[in-house]
């Protein structure tokens, strides 16, 4: 294994222990691309990120009060909704 490879390694294993996602990672876990999370935080939409130099990452914790935040109900309908 390469020093850069070495590094980069234990770069993902301290961000596995601090339970942090990298912007990459956290659009691909919830279905978007990195533009959209960018959009998001230009806008105050989404979860809280963290900024280490330029770097964007996600704790685990901020996604989860995130998704619990957005918690929705379904809505019950009448079968015969819209018929006459």
């Amino acid at each position: 294994m390469t020093e850069g490879e070495q590094k980069q390694l234990r770069g993902q294993q301290l961000r596995d222990k601090l339970e942090l996602l990298s912007e990459d990672d956290f659009a691909l876990a919830v279905g978007v691309t990195v533009s959209t999370l960018q959009t998001w935080r230009a806008t105050g939409v989404g979860p809280k990120y963290t900024k280490v130099g330029k770097t964007v990452f996600y704790r685990n914790t901020d996604i989860s009060e995130y998704a619990n935040s957005n918690v929705q109900t379904p809505v019950q309908r009448s079968l015969n909704q819209g018929t006459d």
